[in-house]
């Protein structure tokens, strides 16, 4: 049985921008992640991170999943032209998330948004939906689409077909590596999992 239980957000709080590089943004809270589709909505939107182990499913869709997800909890950040005199707010804070639950775990692989903060560096990836020996090709992109430089790859749960990469490598899954598959990545520039990529 299905339930279309649609909750929309409350807004936590919003803020100004300060430049181009840091610009206005809004936290956004919402309904259970567990076996819903949460959308985020809203004109402008430059940039997004999600906590409480949301799964990216699109480029403004989320899920989670029993015994790993909570509520849905994201951080928007927006597009603003800034100036000497100051940053323009009109593109500000129209963003809401609404989340329906589908009365089941969505099926597929996807990432757990765990880049929470805009800096490049060693990121850990935590993937669902995969099974073992499962080929899992991953392809990780900045704001831009374009691929990150990425250095030191490894996985406590599989084995990589090369330590090093631009953007894209494949990751083969062991036998036992629990209900994610985790592997481990330097970038040399800042990481957006709902531009990047996952599939197996």
């Amino acid at each position: 049985m299905k339930l279309n239980l649609a909750l929309v957000a409350a807004v936590a709080a919003n803020w100004n921008g300060q430049s181009e590089d840091s610009t206005c943004g809004m936290q956004l809270s919402g309904g259970s992640l567990v076996n819903s589709t949460c959308t985020v909505s809203g004109s402008s939107i430059k940039s997004m991170y999600a906590g409480n182990g949301a799964f990216i499913t699109g480029a403004n869709t989320l899920t989670g999943f029993d015994g790993i997800s909570g509520d849905a909890d994201v951080v928007v950040f927006f597009s603003q032209s800034c100036d000497e005199t100051g940053c323009d707010n009109s593109t500000c804070w129209d963003a809401e998330i609404n989340c329906v639950d589908n009365g089941e775990a969505t099926a597929g692989v996807f990432f757990m948004e765990t880049v929470n903060a805009a800096h490049a560096g060693i990121v850990n990836l935590q993937i669902a939906g995969v099974n073992a020996l499962d080929a899992v090709a991953i392809t990780l992109n900045d704001d831009s689409g374009n691929p990150v430089g990425l250095t030191n790859i490894t996985s406590s749960g599989g084995s990589v077909d090369s330590e090093e990469a631009n953007g894209s490598f494949v990751v083969t899954a062991g036998e036992n590596f629990g209900d994610l598959l985790q592997v481990s990545v330097n970038a040399d520039a800042v990481i957006n999992l709902f531009l990047s990529t996952v599939s197996a």
